[in-house]
């Protein structure tokens, strides 16, 4: 069985007989595999002997370091446990040192699968997506997504802290934000993330969203334009938008009771109540709240039955009111 030692000696031509040269090109010649393991050492031996230095390395250390390495490249090649005092030995060190540093090379300049921005500094950083969303990024926040973030059919981020997100519009892509667990799935629209240590809140601007659980795609809830979600690792807090109440009419009837409430409150300044004043606190009278004290003291002059008069100061006092 042919043994690398012999390959080596073979490639430097160094204490190698005619017997040992015409062994070792027979087994280079016996397979393609055998083939390929030559060119390899020689590729190797020749960048070694022709670009790097005399370094001085302790041979025997290395190789007891890739001697498990070589077994299991070169299963079917005889190995020595503990290497010969030839100077071979030390161009085999240096073809195993090459290796490592090829693939350190390789590692280290080869571009990583997912890219990643955060913001260590600043009040909040603007990133632009390769598809154009805009994430606004808080402080102590980060985001990442593949490479061919464009290429795939889901565009995915994954979020860690707090972002608002302006969702560039593409119905054949949808946009997924992943957060502690949770997804929020949307076509195109600009919503709110927050993170803390107990919850995700999610705020939608506009447009439409769905909110689910990664590992439960049926706990699921969509959120309508200033809705908001809750996430505390295993279900949805849902809170509607706020809808404020219609207005109230400017003019209309109201009780007197109300009336008298609403004056008391809103003019306690300027009108004074007799103490022996009278009302009919649950009869009904037009009033028309978006004036003045005194407007509204004209105009109910004119739908009700009133009496008041006027203090220094520019105060009232208010006696009497009761329908008409």
């Amino acid at each position: 069985m042919t043994k690398i030692i012999d390959i080596l000696k073979y490639i430097h031509k160094e204490d190698i007989s005619l017997e040992l040269a015409a062994e070792v090109e027979g087994w280079i010649a016996a397979s393609a595999e055998n083939k390929k393991i030559y060119d390899e050492l020689l590729f190797i031996y020749r960048q070694r002997h022709d670009v790097l230095p005399e370094l001085d390395i302790d041979v025997d250390q290395s190789w007891s370091q890739y001697y498990k390495i070589l077994k299991e490249k070169y299963p079917d090649i005889e190995l020595m446990g503990t290497r010969p005092k030839s100077k071979i030995w030390r161009y085999l060190v240096w073809m195993l040192v090459l290796v490592g540093i090829s693939a350190a090379v390789y590692f280290y300049f080869k571009k990583p699968e997912y890219i990643i921005n955060e913001n260590i500094q600043y009040a909040q950083r603007n990133v632009r997506l390769p598809d154009g969303t805009s994430v606004g990024l808080e402080k102590d926040s980060r985001i990442q997504y593949k490479r061919q973030f464009e290429a795939d059919s889901i565009r995915r981020v994954y979020l860690t802290g707090d972002a608002v997100f302006d969702v560039a519009k593409n119905p054949s892509k949808p946009f997924i934000v992943e957060v502690n667990g949770a997804g929020i799935e949307v076509l195109g629209t600009v919503f709110e993330i927050s993170l803390d240590s107990a919850a995700a809140t999610i705020e939608n601007k506009e447009g439409l969203i769905k909110c689910f659980e990664l590992k439960k795609l049926e706990n699921n809830i969509v959120l309508k334009e200033g809705d908001k979600a809750i996430w505390d690792g295993s279900s949805f807090d849902y809170i509607p938008a706020f809808v404020p109440p219609p207005p109230t009419p400017l003019g209309q009837n109201r009780k007197i009771y109300r009336i008298i409430d609403y004056l008391s409150e809103r003019f306690e300044r300027e009108l004074e109540f007799s103490p022996y004043m009278r009302h009919t606190g649950n009869q009904e009278v037009f009033v028309y709240y978006d004036q003045s004290l005194q407007g509204i003291l004209h105009q109910l002059d004119s739908t009700a039955s009133i009496e008041y008069h006027p203090l220094p100061g520019g105060r009232y006092y208010l006696n009497r009111l009761d329908p008409k």
